[in-house]
C-alpha cells in the first residue's frame, strides 16, 4: 500500500459526496457516528455534520467544497460566519471542524487562530482529507475503487504508459546534454524544433504522472513503478532566466 503523501487522488466536484467523505472520515477517527445536520434549504447554523462525543458535548463540522485560486478570503471570511452562527445553536459544542477542498494556506490558518470563539476550531486542508482516505482502505475504494488492486490495468493503458516512458527516455537527454545552455530566441536558428520538443516531454511527463496516480497500487504491483520514477526523475529542471550571458533581455522556455 503506498503511502499517502506519495498518492494524488482527484477531488471531489459533488457536494454530497464530499460531505459523505467527511462524514465516514471523521466517523473513523472518532469512532462514533456522524450525522448529517438537517437538509439542504434548511438553515443550518453553521453546521453540516455533528456527533455527540462525551455526553453533551458535540463535534461540529463545516464542508467547503472550494476550487478557485481566489477562494482563500472567502473561506476564512465563511467560516467565520459559520463559528459566530455555530455559537448560538443548541449544541454544546467544544470543537469545530471546517473541512475544504483547497490547499493548504497560511493566511487562512493564521486568520483562523484569531478567531475569538467559545469553542476549538480546526481547518483541515485537501491534503489533510487525502491522506485520511489513503490511510484507510475501506474509504479509499469506496471513493476511489480505481485504487483497488482488483481493477485490472488494461493493455491499452499498459501501452500509453510504455509509449509515453520511450518518449521522455528520447527527448529528455537532449535538454540535459545537447540544449543544457540553450536560450530562446539569442541567435537561436532551431527554436521551434527545441520547443516543440520541450511540449512533447512535459505533455508526456504529465501522462505518464496521471497514469501512475490513477493505476499506482496495479502499476506498483507489476513492479514497474521504480522504472517510472526513474524517467520522471531524468527530466531536467527548468529556470526563469530573464538576462543572458551578454546582458540582453532573453524570452525563456
Amino acid at each position: 500500500m503506498p503511502t499517502s503523501s506519495l498518492m494524488q487522488i482527484p477531488k471531489s466536484r459533488s457536494a454530497e459526496e464530499f460531505e459523505s467523505v467527511c462524514t465516514d472520515i471523521l466517523t473513523n477517527i472518532y469512532t462514533t457516528t456522524f450525522t448529517l445536520y438537517g437538509r439542504s434549504g434548511q438553515k443550518q447554523k453553521g453546521i453540516n455534520i455533528y456527533a455527540e462525543i462525551e455526553k453533551g458535548k458535540y463535534i461540529v463540522e463545516q464542508c467547503k467544497n472550494y476550487f478557485l485560486s481566489n477562494s482563500a478570503d472567502n473561506l476564512f471570511k465563511q467560516i467565520e460566519k459559520d463559528v459566530k452562527a455555530a455559537e448560538q445553536s443548541k449544541f454544546r459544542i467544544f470543537k469545530f471542524i471546517a473541512m475544504t477542498s483547497m490547499d493548504r494556506d497560511k493566511n487562512v490558518q493564521d486568520a483562523i487562530i484569531n478567531i475569538d470563539s467559545i469553542f476549538d476550531i480546526e481547518v483541515w486542508f485537501c491534503k489533510d482529507i487525502q491522506k485520511n482516505i489513503c490511510n484507510d482502505t475501506s474509504l479509499l475504494y469506496k471513493y476511489y475503487p480505481q485504487f483497488s488492486t482488483n481493477s485490472q490495468l488494461t493493455i491499452s493503458t499498459l501501452n500509453d504508459i510504455i509509449l509515453n516512458l520511450n518518449a521522455l527516455k528520447s527527448i529528455a537527454p537532449k535538454f540535459n546534454y545537447d540544449y543544457k545552455d540553450y536560450r530562446v530566441a539569442c541567435n537561436q536558428n532551431n527554436d521551434t524544433e527545441v520547443y516543440n520538443q520541450c511540449v512533447s516531454m512535459f505533455n508526456a511527463a504529465f501522462q505518464i504522472s496521471t497514469l501512475k496516480n490513477q493505476w499506482y497500487l496495479q502499476i506498483q504491483k507489476l513492479g514497474i513503478l521504480d522504472i517510472i520514477e526513474d524517467v520522471l526523475k531524468s527530466i531536467p529542471n527548468f529556470y526563469d532566466a530573464s538576462i543572458d550571458w551578454t546582458g540582453q533581455l532573453c524570452a525563456t522556455l
